[in-house]
């Protein structure tokens, strides 16, 4: 099994060579700390605004919270639950992505909110050029831990890829970790000779820069349902189409994760938005096969709130206000002075 998973993680690894995809920098992070903040180090975002700013900090000293995922607008999520619940966001600085997340912030009480955009945005995409009759497939992703009775939707999703693949001259599946962690996908897209590549994993500090740039050298990429990767996907120019089986939502699995255990009145609007396929109605124009995949960078570029990203300025000017390094560096200064006085006293003796 260790020899497989070895080898599995060696051929992901040699596909992200050939994309050009930085290597996956995995750092952990303190449970209560993270949680403070609703989460808002996931997938390198503190560290992909800091880069942009051109600045140096240390994530743990981040004092804001800034949704990591998309939430669309034909949900009522709390603002609560769009920062993860954490247990005291109405009194941190919370960065909103778009206008009507602002207008819920501070309809629930929120004392500090600023609009940013998407954390993605603010990562560098590089010299980037798409691949021609290129297609990449991105199965909405499972959560840590979870099990499916039946996984037959998951042959049956790649197959359905298979049997559209001579309408392009290359296709990559991306795969999220938690997936990859709980063994589905890779199997099934093997079987079908279709490369396979690792996706977003929220302990790395470089997902953002690699899904910038997946969905910056793809001419389309098609999924089985919404998640923030569409959106991210039409934000950067990728012809987008939503098709083939997808998973159940089941209530019982989305209770494993803790934001949503902290909020089942929010976890019932999701699941009421989910069975009436609200999603749907709203990208009907990209419910069609892969090799009609159909742009809409506009649409993308308002999901992200790209109207409100910071300039490299004002994002170093906000990463000052919100994070907690002025006293110890006024500490270590303290002491540092204190050092050179006693020396200068000594020398007066």
């Amino acid at each position: 099994m260790e020899s497989q998973r070895s080898q599995q993680n060696g051929t992901m690894t040699d596909t992200a060579l050939k994309l050009g995809l930085p290597q996956p920098r995995i750092v952990e992070r303190d449970f209560a700390r993270s949680d403070r903040i609703g989460w808002s180090c996931h997938y390198g975002a503190i560290e992909t605004a800091a880069r942009y700013a051109g600045v140096a900090i240390r994530p743990e000293s981040f004092d804001a919270s800034w949704a990591h995922g998309c939430v669309p607008p034909w949900t009522s999520l709390s603002g609560a639950m769009m920062c993860c619940c954490a247990p005291e966001w109405t009194r941190l600085p919370v960065l909103a992505w778009r206008d009507d997340h602002a207008r819920r912030f501070s309809l629930d009480g929120a004392r500090d909110v600023r609009l940013a955009g998407a954390p993605i945005l603010y990562a560098d995409d590089g010299p980037v050029q798409r691949i021609p009759g290129s297609l990449l497939v991105m199965p909405m992703h499972s959560l840590a831990g979870e099990r499916l009775e039946d996984r037959s939707f998951l042959q049956r999703y790649a197959d359905d890829i298979a049997r559209h693949a001579g309408s392009f001259s290359y296709i990559v599946a991306s795969i999220h970790s938690c997936c990859v962690s709980n063994g589905m996908w890779i199997p099934e897209f093997r079987s079908n000779s279709i490369p396979v590549t690792l996706g977003a994993s929220w302990a790395d500090v470089n997902a953002l820069v690699r899904m910038r740039r997946l969905f910056s050298s793809f001419e389309s990429m098609t999924t089985n349902g919404w998640g923030s990767h569409v959106a991210y996907a039409l934000a950067f120019g990728c012809r987008v189409s939503i098709h083939g089986p997808a998973p159940e939502i089941k209530r019982d699995q989305l209770l494993q994760d803790e934001s949503w255990r902290r909020s089942p009145k929010d976890l019932d609007e999701h699941l009421q938005a989910a069975a009436e396929r609200r999603d749907l109605a709203y990208l009907a124009d990209h419910c069609r096969p892969p090799d009609a995949a159909v742009a809409d960078v506009e649409k993308g570029r308002f999901l992200l709130g790209a109207d409100h990203q910071l300039s490299r300025t004002e994002m170093k000017a906000m990463l000052a206000d919100v994070t907690r390094l002025r006293f110890p560096k006024m500490v270590w200064n303290t002491k540092q002075l204190g050092k050179r006085v006693l020396r200068r006293l000594m020398r007066l003796r």
